[in-house]
């Protein structure tokens, strides 16, 4: 088996047969690339163009451009959708969210309507410098820049030689952390209780936000992760990159230079099968902050914008951090023995629906591997779950269903 000391063994790539060195030299914190304290204040804000107005004109949100960091010398704006409750005003203030979508999104309306259905004031940003096409009451992906545009969509090997406040990470980090600091301002918010939750790339920048912005109550990375330069889908983009130039955007912008400094509850979810976000650098990512961290790690779970990108785990996340709802359950680090895996669990609510133990037999490209699941002994008296791994598994967790129907999982083994 390998154990996490092994398998945090720093890598910028790992190919069939190369391993190239980590970069070990790092800033003394993160948090000095951005001027927090300015990112902290009230931003600028404008109108947004008038179709985005009349498209919800007499609604309870509203569009909004923002002013951010500026990009390559000129003034930068991003666009965002602003919705609250019905009920929410200055006396019935209501709990915040800050919604970060991914690769092919945008700044998505429903989603803001979504989680105003659920209580929440929600802003939801466009962190591509992009302006949602319009689509009835949807809003789709469109890829031309506005007049204000800041740095474009993530790619690994774009910019990487350009200064650092002109890259497309410390731009979209910018955004959230302003979209973030205008939500609190309004008074139907109460700025204490405001969470974070973002999708693929959002989760991505999520991770790293969550190392930056205390102010944040709870912090919920869905599908993105660290490690990027270890196994991930953008493996190759690193080995085009060169390794002196990989080390660079690695030691900048990676999220596992950021996980270890947050300091709010997280919450990670991903799927077994996904094809970006891998196991093994996943699974790492979550052993990362020094804080109370909640796993759920799906079977074959689809990557895409929400409703998959938006899991019920993280509404009942949300209200228990938030509204003070009962929480998911709280499984231990998992204990091993050989292969027999153990972890207690702790409830707040309801009962175990169901437990079990999830394990691969396969080796190779992790996306590619078939994941089993089979039925863990849970103790009731004890709060116990226990399994034993097939002597084939080479990965393995375990995971329950409680009466809300919640997957909650451990970290990973591996054999």
């Amino acid at each position: 088996m390998h154990t996490f000391d092994e398998l945090s063994t720093p890598f910028v790539s790992r190919g069939k047969d190369e391993i190239v060195p980590f970069p070990q030299e790092l800033p003394t914190h993160p948090q000095n690339l951005w001027n927090l304290q300015e990112l902290f204040r009230q931003p600028e804000t404008f109108e947004a163009p008038k179709p985005f107005q009349d498209a919800v004109a007499g609604q309870s949100i509203q569009p909004l451009m923002i002013a951010t960091e500026p990009h390559e010398g000129h003034p930068a704006k991003f666009f965002a959708w602003v919705g609250f409750p019905e009920h929410a005003d200055a006396q019935h203030k209501v709990p915040g969210i800050v919604l970060v979508h991914g690769g092919g999104g945008t700044a998505f309306r429903y989603w803001v309507k979504l989680w105003n259905e659920r209580g929440y004031a929600a802003i939801a940003l466009d962190a591509f410098g992009h302006l949602p096409q319009l689509n009835g009451d949807m809003d789709d992906f469109c890829a031309d820049s506005h007049e204000w545009s800041g740095a474009h969509p993530p790619q690994i090997s774009d910019a990487i030689d350009k200064p650092e406040h002109d890259q497309w990470s410390y731009q979209a980090v910018a955004a959230v952390i302003r979209a973030h600091s205008l939500l609190r301002t309004f008074p139907q918010v109460d700025a204490d209780r405001i969470g974070i939750t973002g999708i693929s790339w959002g989760g991505y920048l999520t991770c790293i936000v969550s190392g930056l912005d205390s102010r944040f109550r709870f912090a919920a990375p869905i599908y993105g992760c660290g490690f990027l330069g270890q196994d991930s889908s953008w493996h190759n983009d690193f080995l085009q990159l060169g390794q002196e130039r990989a080390e660079k955007w690695l030691r900048l912008w990676d999220p596992s230079r950021y996980l270890v400094h947050a300091t709010m509850p997280m919450f990670f979810c991903n799927g077994t099968n996904d094809p970006h976000f891998y196991t093994e650098i996943w699974n790492r990512s979550t052993l990362l902050p020094p804080t109370a961290v909640t796993r759920s790690y799906k079977i074959r779970m689809h990557h895409d914008h929400a409703p998959s990108g938006d899991p019920p785990e993280v509404r009942l996340f949300a209200d228990s951090m938030l509204q003070g709802k009962p929480a998911l359950p709280a499984l231990s680090e998992m204990q091993q023995e050989g292969r027999q895996l153990t972890a207690t669990v702790t409830l707040s609510t309801g009962s175990i629906k169901e437990a079990h133990l999830v394990y691969t037999q396969d080796l190779g490209f992790w996306p590619d591997r078939l994941w089993c699941s089979t039925p863990a002994a849970w103790d009731a008296s004890a709060d116990t779950l226990t399994a034993t791994a097939p002597e084939a598994a080479t990965a393995a967790y375990l995971a329950v269903t409680d009466s809300r129907d919640a997957w909650v999982s451990t970290p990973l083994a591996f054999f």
